[in-house]
């Protein structure tokens, strides 16, 4: 099975399921829960092949509700190979938590470049649960 007949698979599974009608905001909130379900994974040392194929369905059907029922996923991997290019021109650096890296906006520097509170304020990673939640509320 190639990826757009995953596509179109999973878009009959969805619609049935969730509606027609829905659109990608719904399948982008539950991502998140799928995202912390696969670090879950990681945290637990159990095998995170189910969480991926879950991410990977929920972020294809999120697309496929934004772009429209005919679009192609090569945009998809065109959209990603364009955004490799930009990801391989920026400076990155490691932020408190190890592993995790956030890149250096240089329009939005303040004084030290190194200082990542300044950089990566807007990113979700970084807010509290009370905070995502009053997020959810809002867009609700």
């Amino acid at each position: 099975m190639n990826l757009n007949e995953l596509k179109y698979k999973a878009a009959q599974v969805s619609d049935e399921m969730f509606g027609k009608e829905r659109g990608p905001i719904g399948p982008v909130k539950k991502l998140r829960d799928e995202v912390d379900e696969l670090l879950e994974c990681f945290e637990k040392g159990e095998d995170p092949g189910e969480e991926f194929a879950d991410c990977l369905l929920i972020l294809i059907d999120a697309y496929r509700k934004h772009y429209g029922d005919d679009v192609d996923l090569q945009k998809l991997i065109n959209d990603s190979s364009d955004k490799l290019d930009v990801v391989t021109n920026r400076t990155y650096k490691e932020t408190d938590v190890p592993g995790v890296f956030q890149h250096v906006k240089e329009e939005e520097d303040d004084g030290d470049p190194w200082d990542m509170s300044v950089h990566s304020a807007g990113s979700d990673y970084y807010k509290t649960d009370e905070e995502l939640e009053n997020d959810n509320e809002r867009d609700n």
